[in-house]
């Protein structure tokens, strides 16, 4: 992928890189914080899940989304020029919006950004937030929150917000609307307590419309990129990326591509992790290990033999037939 580079992992200046005295230190291991009391609203587990941690993908990991890519990292060029932002007057970024159809890899393309620019991530789920005690819910918003702050300079990644920052509509239950007016009082909070944007909270959501407008102003989510359906340029960069370590050079990705219409970064994975398994099952079976070669991969006879798929909801089911394959399940 040639692209360059407008930051480097190590280049994050300041004091504000480093955590607080008393923040907890974030961890390259997929390890728990087992330090929290429990409660007896189970808030323990809720809170394990706020431990920073370093991701383990970067840019490289990538395919079919350049422009966006370059985009995202002048976004966060006030890591490197902070003071030049200051004196300008420009105001950090403080919070991006990702929304586009399931399966294109908004959560995963959060994971990269954290790991190309070499700062730890928090993770939570939005539903994971909806409790059904009033007030919890408010609560645990304040909680991520201040697990941000403690940890410094870090991505908060909130999946599937739209679960608890809606449209506010006059039928509406009255906890959806405290939620919402607890996560615009929070972001509020951070812009006072992180000036110089060191926290850049990032929200994925599959419907950006269904999302209450006061979110989408202010000092809040300031920018909204859109990750939608992969082209077939796109299509042939992401099967370049996932399939880079199991094919010959001569493999023909440009037919693939042309033969996967309408499918997302999440298709395809699945797709090539089915050849992969059929094709590893063929050799230790029937194929003598001297004569396995590159069929571990061979998707073209693979793919003309799948058998649609019984009850295929695919969206691009219409053309199941004239392809004879399909990945719906």
């Amino acid at each position: 992928m040639a692209r360059k580079r407008d930051l480097k992992k190590a280049e994050c200046e300041g004091s504000a890189k480093r955590p607080c005295a008393d923040s907890p230190k974030p961890s390259k291991e997929n390890d728990t914080d087992t330090s929290k009391t429990p409660s007896k609203s189970g808030k323990r587990s809720k809170m394990a899940a706020l431990t920073p941690k370093y991701s383990t993908v970067n840019f490289d990991n990538i395919g079919g989304m350049d422009k966006v890519l370059n985009k995202i990292l002048r976004m966060f060029m006030h890591y490197k020029v902070l003071q030049l932002y200051k004196e300008t007057d420009i105001s950090p970024v403080s919070g991006i919006l990702l929304h586009g159809p399931p399966g294109c890899g908004k959560t995963y393309l959060a994971h990269a950004i954290a790991g190309e620019i070499g700062v730890p991530i928090i993770e939570v789920s939005a539903t994971e937030l909806v409790r059904g005690i009033s007030g919890e819910s408010e609560s645990m918003i304040r909680d991520i929150f201040a697990a941000a702050l403690a940890t410094g300079r870090c991505i908060l990644f909130i999946d599937e917000i739209d679960a608890i920052c809606r449209k506010r509509e006059a039928n509406e239950n009255a906890m959806l609307g405290r939620m919402v007016t607890q996560m615009i009082k929070s972001f509020d909070e951070l812009s006072q307590k992180d000036p110089d944007g060191n926290i850049v909270v990032i929200g994925a959501t599959n419907i950006l419309d269904s999302l209450d407008n006061a979110l989408r102003r202010g000092s809040r989510f300031t920018h909204e990129i859109a990750i939608g359906m992969p082209d077939e340029e796109g299509r042939l960069e992401i099967l370049k990326v996932i399939c880079k370590n199991n094919l010959s050079p001569d493999f023909d990705f440009r037919w693939l591509a042309h033969h996967t219409p309408g499918y997302v970064g999440a298709d395809l994975k699945t797709l090539s992790s089915i050849a992969k398994m059929k094709g590893l099952n063929r050799v230790v079976v029937s194929v003598p290990p001297d004569q396995s070669g590159d069929n571990v991969m061979d998707f073209e006879k693979y793919l003309e033999a799948l058998p649609i798929s019984e009850g295929c909801t695919s969206r691009i089911c219409s053309n199941c037939k004239k392809r004879r394959f399909c990945i719906s399940a």
